[in-house]
């Protein structure tokens, strides 16, 4: 670990995650390229998160930062602020990497210096780190730098965790919009208008789903919802209207898991829905399982 003049910065905004937490910070201080800083904020964590960060901090040597609750965006940023590397990346708090990651994504960038950010693969594990069925990258990745009329019609694909990007093209997209609750996906929007962006098909970070993601859970997907409506307005009215449109499937389940009485955006969406490529398959898969 390099604590002073890093390659890279890798970022962990933690929060209650006390049954994770140890394995992502292990993964990350175990990596086969050890020029890096790891720089952790605890976010007002009330289980055992500071306590399980601090003592391997003192073990392994990175920075830990202790504040009250302030959200997963304003903690994003905050991290972002505080890196001194030339690249920047992160690990969830609830996840974990392989222990060639930030080799192999550094010379990913090496072989492809026009690239301005890099993203991978991924394997989906369960609670207790049992690999998951049907994990990884669906659809087709964002690849090239023109991506931005595919991507905002839900023809690209990524997953935040597997992204590294130029600290100076970080900032030329600028930083996360601290009144969207969910704020990778509006970035996304403004770095495909602008940066050069590479896929690998190697996998780099174990994602893991359980019962605590954002979409599973009633006030995580209201807040999914709302963010996607706030993405929209940001779009205008011609990029909005696309956006949504391709989004209507994803929006129908996130309101129904919000269990929010919306049943008017269900009525409205539905006239949308059946012109929509995404629903039918939906609807002609669920046929088929019957």
């Amino acid at each position: 670990m390099n604590n002073n003049n890093p390659l890279v910065t890798v970022r962990i905004p933690a929060y209650n995650h006390e049954r994770y937490i140890e394995k992502a910070i292990l993964s990350i201080v175990n990596q086969t390229f050890q020029d890096f800083e790891l720089i952790v904020i605890n976010d007002g964590s009330t289980d055992r998160t500071p306590e399980i960060i601090d003592r391997l901090s003192e073990e392994y040597g990175f920075r830990v930062i202790h504040q009250e609750n302030a959200g997963l965006t304003k903690t994003l940023n905050r991290l972002i602020r505080l890196a001194k590397g030339q690249f920047i990346t992160g690990c969830a708090s609830d996840d974990f990497w392989p222990e060639t990651r930030l080799e192999e994504q550094v010379k990913c960038f090496e072989q492809h210096p026009e690239a301005d950010l890099v993203h991978g693969n991924f394997t989906t594990v369960d609670g207790v780190d049992q690999i998951a069925p049907n994990g990884g990258l669906k659809g087709v990745p964002i690849d090239g730098s023109s991506e931005f009329p595919h991507f905002v019609r839900r023809k690209r694909s990524y997953l935040t965790g597997t992204i590294m990007v130029r600290t100076e093209a970080f900032y030329r997209v600028g930083l996360y919009d601290e009144t969207i609750a969910v704020e990778d996906f509006d970035w996304m929007l403004r770095a495909t208008r602008l940066l050069s962006i590479k896929h690998s098909d190697q996998s780099w970070t174990f994602y893991r789903r359980h019962g605590e993601n954002w979409g599973m859970t009633a006030k995580g997907a209201a807040r999914m919802a709302d963010s996607s409506y706030q993405e929209a307005k940001k779009l205008g009215l011609y990029w909005g209207g696309v956006f949504l449109f391709y989004k209507a499937p994803a929006l129908l389940r996130l309101e129904m898991t919000a269990g929010r009485k919306r049943r008017f955006l269900i009525y409205l969406l539905f006239p949308v829905l059946m012109f929509n490529q995404g629903f039918l398959r939906q609807c002609y898969r669920s046929a088929i399982r019957r």
